[in-house]
């Protein structure tokens, strides 16, 4: 557990803050009603453009604020009232492409250009969030942290342990997907480059999160049913110090962004009482603003610093999208609250489904000069019931000539990979096939074979054998055989009557 130590002026100071009453300031604000019956959640941001999600009607918006107009996309091609797609949260690529989360376990994108959708994945256990960080879309479902390339169409996820859990919201920072747990109060963190992650335990309800520099933002979605207060967490994520800034309402989005050299971090307040404690609260300099505005719970949001506005859903009696544009005072960098949270800080790798190991085996290891060899690898199971079966198709060998890759690629039906190499030059080679492990749904170890040494010879031309010289027994042989024939010449003349 860590907590954080503050200089004794500023913990004064911050006592003294958190015993007066949150102001509340008048803001400017505009709303766009969407249709009875829609229940809009994800919020994104497309070349200047909001765009919004529908629970209801399989729907994506285009918000224009400044026509006032609202145009609708359904996926079925008109709105859909059975509840078949759920659309959760939205997320864009490096392509300006809508990425959705579907509860109904799918994975859906759409192009803003072509007004088309198309569904990438299906069977997943309901999805509830999603974020694009470094080239994938990343989305918790209980247990797995999925990942697709829109690239290649590559899906596979990486396995945690985690109780029942109900994930709030994910987002990429510092390398790292972070998503809440708001179940079990955990903020996780999964580090896309060592594969590993850490876990932050402690939280009340965490549902919004938010990640800038170096800092990690939790909005804790607190009731009055609930323990402790509603605050904003901050979590440093270099020391896993976190404390609190107590807020006005029910935090459910979070989001931070820079004012001149400022952090400024603003929420949405889903609060139980209409007329105080829902709309948009901004944290800047120690203190806490809250803009109350009079609609239904306010949900997800983005910021659009081109604008200068924050944009922001809200649904209940009503639903739609608002526009906030109120200039948030500038002042110091958010600073923690005197109220520490006694958090735990676990770390530990991705949890390994499959341990592996590597065979390699050659036709021949002794060969001359141009000869070629088929060497053969097969990828097997090494824990589990399936240990010592061959693993199944598609995983990557790669085969090492000296320490140098001469080929690459995947295993069959059988887990068996064949290359056939051409050895052009004499000499001692050491041939190795690895196997980089990763996650083919679930998880599989790194394995490489043992070394096999193959020794390359030169051709050598064969010398011709020399004549033995003439011995006894060959003089011998020939005088017998000379006196047998001239005795046979002799016999066939008496018998012709010529004489000899």
């Amino acid at each position: 557990m860590r907590y954080v130590a503050l200089p004794v002026p500023i913990l004064l100071a911050l006592l003294v803050l958190a015993q007066l009453p949150i102001p509340v300031a008048a803001s400017t604000v505009r709303l766009l009603d969407l249709p009875e019956g829609y229940i809009p959640l994800g919020v994104v941001l497309v070349g200047g453009q909001v765009w919004v999600a529908s629970y209801t009607y399989g729907a994506v918006s285009r918000v224009d604020f400044a026509s006032g107009t609202v145009e609708h996309y359904y996926i079925e091609g008109e709105p859909d009232t059975d509840y078949t797609w759920m659309f959760t949260d939205l997320a864009v690529d490096a392509s300006g492409r809508l990425w959705i989360a579907s509860q109904s376990g799918r994975l859906v994108v759409f192009d803003p250009v072509s007004k088309e959708f198309a569904v990438v994945l299906e069977g997943v256990e309901g999805i509830s969030t999603l974020c694009y960080c470094l080239g994938r879309l990343w989305f918790p479902v209980p247990g797995k942290l999925y990942y697709y390339n829109p690239a290649t169409g590559e899906v596979g996820f990486y396995p945690f342990s985690t109780p029942w859990a109900t994930y709030g919201s994910a987002v990429c920072g510092g390398g790292s997907v972070w998503f809440t747990d708001t179940v079990n109060g955990r903020v996780y963190a999964f580090n896309i480059s060592t594969y590993s992650f850490r876990v932050f335990t402690g939280f009340n309800r965490p549902v919004g999160v938010y990640y800038l520099d170096g800092y990690v933002y939790v909005a804790e979605n607190v009731r009055s049913v609930d323990p402790g207060t509603p605050a904003i967490a901050v979590l440093d994520v270099g020391s896993g110090s976190v404390s609190r800034v107590p807020v006005r309402g029910s935090p459910y989005g979070v989001v931070a962004f820079k004012v001149l050299t400022a952090t400024v971090v603003a929420y949405s307040s889903s609060g139980e009482d209409p007329y105080l404690s829902r709309g948009i609260g901004i944290v800047s300099g120690g203190s806490v603003t809250f803009f109350n505005i009079t609609v239904p719970a306010v949900y997800k949001l983005v910021y659009d610093a081109e604008a200068g506005a924050i944009y922001f859903t809200f649904y209940g009696s009503a639903s739609g999208v608002g526009q906030f544009s109120e200039p948030p005072q500038v002042g110091e960098y958010l600073l923690p609250s005197s109220a520490t949270i006694a958090v735990a800080v676990n770390t530990y790798p991705t949890t390994v489904a499959y341990q592996t190991s590597l065979s390699l085996e050659a036709n021949a290891t002794t060969v001359f000069v141009g000869d070629a060899v088929e060497f053969t690898a097969v990828l097997r199971y090494a824990n589990g019931t399936k240990a010592g079966q061959p693993v199944g198709a598609g995983k990557p060998i790669k085969l090492y000539v000296n320490g140098t890759e001469v080929a690459e690629g995947v295993t069959d039906v059988n887990g068996s990979w064949r290359y056939v190499h051409v050895f052009n030059d004499a000499g001692i080679y050491v041939v190795k096939a690895v196997f980089e492990g990763g996650t083919f749904s679930p998880y599989y170890s790194a394995s490489s074979s043992s070394e096999l040494v193959v020794e390359v010879r030169e051709h050598v031309a064969p010398t011709p054998p020399t004549p033995a010289p003439p011995t006894a027994a060959l003089y011998v042989s020939v005088l017998v055989a000379t006196a047998v024939a001239t005795a046979a010449v002799s016999v066939y003349l008496a018998k012709r009557g010529v004489a000899g």
